[in-house]
C-alpha cells in the first residue's frame, strides 16, 4: 500500500471529521437541558464529581452542566456522550472496557425510542467526571476552552490513539460509494432501489437487473444474489471488506472473513479487498483453502483507475456476467 496515498487519507479524514463539528450539536442539546448547579451539588459524591473540581467550576462562572454530565443527560440524548467523553480524553475503547461501550449512542445507530438503563448511564457519567474532576485539578487555572480542545483532539484520534479503524469504515464506505457511483454510468445495468418486503433497516440493498440484487450489509458486506428456481433470493457472489491497515490485526480481519466465507453457498463466488495484506495472511489464505476468486488491494482500486476498471470487469464481467 502507498505509504504517501495513505498518509493523504489519513490527513483527509481527520479533517473531515473535525470540520462536521460533531460536539457543537452535542452542545446545543446540552444547553437544552434544565439542569442547574442544584440538580448537581446535591449528588457530587454519587457524580463522581471531586469537591475541589466543583468549587473551581463554580467560582469561575461556568455552567456545570458543560464540563460534568448528569446521568439523565446520557439517558436522555445518549450522543452527548461524545462532548463529555472528549472532555475527558477517553477513546471508545477505555469507556468500553472500564464502563461499557457506547458506540451505539455516539454514532447514530442507538434506536431513539429506546433509552439506554439508568445503571449504565450512572457508570458512564462517574467514569466521564471522575477524569474531567483529575484533569480540573491538575491545572493551574482550567477554563471550559480548555475542555473544547480536549474535545476537538479526541475526535481527531480513535480508539487507543489510532486512526486506523476509522479508516477501515471509510474504506468501506468509499468502496460502497464508488460502486454505486460506477454502476450508475453503465447503460447495460438497470440500477435502482430494491423495494422487495423481505428488506431490512440494517441493509442497503439495489437491483441491477431483473434478476440480480445487490445488498450491502454486515457479513458479508456486498452480497449480489440471484432468484433461484423456487423464486427465493440465492447469493451467487460476495465482497468483504477489510479495509484496516494495522498489520498487527491482519490475522484477526482474516478470522472475520473466514467466518463470513464460511456462511456462504459453496457456489458463491467470494472476493476479499484488503488494507494491507501480510505475507503471514496470504500464508493462512492458501492454507485454509477458501474458494477465493481474487484479493484486491483497498487503495489501488480506490485511487487507481487502472485497478478499478480490472476490479468491476472481475466482478460485473466474469462473476455475474451483466456486461
Amino acid at each position: 500500500m502507498d505509504k504517501l496515498q495513505e498518509s493523504k487519507t489519513r490527513a483527509t479524514i481527520i479533517s473531515r471529521r473535525i470540520r462536521e463539528r460533531a460536539e457543537l450539536k452535542a452542545r446545543k442539546k446540552i444547553d437544552s437541558f434544565a439542569l442547574s448547579a442544584s440538580d448537581y451539588e446535591r449528588d457530587l459524591v454519587e457524580l463522581a464529581i471531586a469537591q475541589e473540581a466543583w468549587q473551581h467550576v463554580i467560582s469561575s462562572g461556568i455552567d456545570p452542566k458543560f464540563v460534568f454530565v448528569h446521568p439523565i443527560m446520557l439517558q436522555q440524548s445518549p450522543d452527548v456522550s461524545l462532548y463529555y467523553r472528549g472532555i475527558s480524553l477517553l477513546s471508545l475503547k477505555r469507556v468500553q472496557t472500564i464502563a461499557g461501550s457506547v458506540v451505539s449512542w455516539e454514532d447514530g445507530s442507538w434506536p431513539k425510542n429506546r433509552r439506554p438503563t439508568t445503571e449504565k448511564c450512572q457508570k458512564i457519567a462517574q467514569l466521564y467526571n471522575s477524569i474531567i474532576s483529575s484533569i480540573i485539578m491538575d491545572a493551574d487555572d482550567w477554563v471550559l476552552e480548555n475542555g473544547y480542545r480536549n474535545v476537538l483532539a479526541t475526535i481527531g484520534i480513535t480508539a487507543d490513539g489510532s486512526i486506523r479503524n476509522i479508516i477501515g469504515r471509510e474504506g468501506e464506505k468509499a468502496v460502497q460509494d464508488k460502486l454505486v457511483a460506477w454502476l450508475q454510468t453503465q447503460s447495460r445495468i438497470d440500477l435502482r432501489p430494491y423495494t422487495g418486503t423481505d428488506a431490512t433497516e440494517t441493509t442497503k440493498d439495489w437491483m441491477l437487473s431483473d434478476e440480480v440484487r445487490m445488498t450491502f450489509g454486515i457479513d458479508p458486506d456486498i452480497a449480489f444474489k440471484r432468484k433461484a428456481r423456487n423464486r427465493e433470493w440465492q447469493i451467487v457472489a460476495t465482497i468483504e471488506i477489510k479495509a484496516g491497515t494495522d498489520p498487527a490485526g491482519a490475522l484477526e480481519r482474516l478470522g472475520a472473513f473466514q467466518k463470513s466465507a464460511g456462511e456462504t453457498p459453496n457456489t458463491s463466488k467470494d472476493y476479499l479487498i484488503v488494507g494491507v495484506c501480510t505475507a503471514e495472511m496470504g500464508k493462512r489464505l492458501k492454507a485454509l483453502g477458501f474458494r477465493l476468486e481474487q484479493i484486491f488491494d483497498l487503495f489501488e482500486i480506490i485511487n487507481d483507475p487502472e485497478k478499478w476498471e480490472q476490479f468491476t470487469q472481475e466482478i460485473f464481467h466474469h462473476g455475474l456476467r451483466l456486461l
